[in-house]
């Protein structure tokens, strides 16, 4: 849905380039650190990754380190090079954007789901219920998406560049919040199972007898 900028009232409209140009900043945040942490981490990369023997570690780990090359150069078109875009070429580039991220984190997490699940021991048990956990997951954010997707609305004429986003829906906060509880999971699940490998022992102290002498 698109709103001719000639209709919108003054205020909503410095509001809206205001918050666009504040939104271009930060955009240029993510591709500005992974440009630099690519560079400081590449000579350990191709010594300790490139030059061992591949498994599905590496896999997850290469597509998990890589696919940021790939949605930030959609992400920086959808924010800075499009002039006046059609409404359903900022909603293809922001739908692509959006799957890609949601591909990847659901790829970066496996790495805490395959760690998790081996210090369980690789339980057969667990494996399954964090295999379970992981799909739904992924499928439910990919569908929350795709509703946040459809609930933007846009307006044109403004010739800033980019795409101009009007008004949208905060259904990407219960995306972000799935993802979290997700992470959090993983987190107690790890250290539930070594706490109770490496219980803390407290010393006992029956009476005055017991305490040490200066």
């Amino acid at each position: 849905m698109a709103a001719p900028i000639s209709i919108l009232p003054a205020p909503l409209l410095a509001a809206a380039i205001k918050d666009q140009q504040v939104l271009k900043y930060f955009a240029l945040i993510g591709p500005t650190i992974l440009a630099y942490d690519w560079f400081l981490t590449i000579d350990s990369e191709l010594n300790h990754v490139w030059h061992r023997r591949w498994g599905i570690i590496e896999l997850i780990y290469l597509f998990s380190r890589y696919m940021p090359f790939v949605d930030t150069p959609i992400m920086l078109l959808y924010h800075f090079y499009l002039v006046d875009p059609s409404i359903e070429v900022c909603r293809t580039a922001l739908t692509a954007q959006l799957m890609m991220y949601c591909i990847g984190m659901s790829i970066s997490g496996q790495i805490f789901t395959i760690r998790t699940w081996a210090v369980w021991e690789r339980s057969k048990v667990m494996g399954l219920f964090l295999l379970t956990e992981a799909f739904v997951a992924f499928v439910v954010q990919l569908c929350l998406i795709n509703i946040y997707a459809k609930s933007l609305t846009y307006f044109q004429g403004y010739n800033l560049g980019g795409c101009f986003v009007l008004t949208s829906s905060n259904v990407l906060l219960v995306s972000l919040s799935i993802f979290l509880f997700v992470q959090f999971c993983m987190c107690w699940l790890s250290s539930s199972f070594m706490a109770s490998y490496c219980p803390i022992s407290v010393p006992r102290v029956d009476g005055p007898e017991d305490l040490p002498y200066r």
